[in-house]
């Protein structure tokens, strides 16, 4: 399983978008934001708040926190302490996928596929979509398929033939 520090801390998705994602009232992530430095979100030029993955993956192990009983001071004070020693807590995994506000620099080939891989190797949905979505930005559809799908498909097949992963 992957930790929220596997996700990239790239800021790209408004408050809206992650509001509607974890379904976290974009009140409630401000409150969040201000009175327990839960995130910190980098600003757009005009002033917007921009969250990165790893923010919308705080977000969703916080969620899940208060869901179990946990207050939300508690599940902030868990979590920074986590943090400060280095642990990083495990991302919990959602289908719900995620749309960028803002085009994203062109992914290579290389790039895609090395991440695509091992998020698909981790069962890791959210990010397999968020991968695949930028690169269908990236590329056409034919080489989509020629030079990103088809080489990893192949890879976890030889992965899993030579008994480095499972099922």
């Amino acid at each position: 399983m992957a930790s929220i520090l596997d996700y990239p801390n790239e800021p790209k998705y408004n408050i809206k978008t992650v509001s509607q994602k974890t379904e976290i009232q974009s009140v409630t992530i401000r409150a969040w934001e201000r009175r327990y430095n839960l995130l910190s979100p980098n600003r757009a030029a005009n002033g917007y708040r921009l969250y990165s993955e790893r923010d919308i993956a705080i977000l969703e192990w916080t969620k899940s926190q208060l869901v179990s009983g946990v207050s939300i001071s508690s599940a902030v004070l868990e979590f920074h302490q986590m943090t400060s020693q280095g642990k990083w807590p495990e991302a919990i995994l959602s289908s719900r996928g995620l749309v960028a506000v803002h085009p994203t620099n062109q992914v290579t080939a290389e790039t895609a596929i090395q991440q695509l891989t091992n998020a698909l190797i981790r069962h890791d949905e959210r990010m397999s979509v968020s991968i695949l979505e930028e690169a269908l930005g990236s590329f056409k559809l034919t080489d989509l398929f020629e030079v990103v799908l088809i080489p990893i498909l192949t890879e976890i097949g030889e992965k899993w033939a030579r008994g480095e992963i499972n099922v």
